[in-house]
């Protein structure tokens, strides 16, 4: 979520801009998921830390983070859930 304070208007379309060119960015990363029940294209819902459980889990650790991200997608014609481990 973006929070915005009071800026004149040209600050704040600047960044709006540039949240929205991220989350561009982020989408183009990798293909959309296919839903496994129904096979209709998933829509990325949420992103999750995941802390490692044992000593071999923590070798993909990301340093910034303390875990794994793992994204959480939604199939919006049946509704069911499903995540993966983000690249990068």
């Amino acid at each position: 979520m973006t929070v915005m304070h009071r800026l004149n208007c040209d600050t704040v379309s600047t960044e709006k801009v540039a949240v929205n060119n991220r989350r561009e960015e982020m989408a183009e990363q990798k293909p959309k998921m296919i839903c496994s029940k129904c096979g209709g294209e998933m829509n990325h819902h949420a992103d999750k830390v995941i802390y490692p459980g044992s000593p071999r889990d923590a070798i993909d650790t990301s340093v910034a983070w303390g875990g794994v991200i793992e994204e959480t997608h939604a199939c919006p014609g049946c509704g069911a859930v499903e995540s993966r481990r983000a690249d990068g």
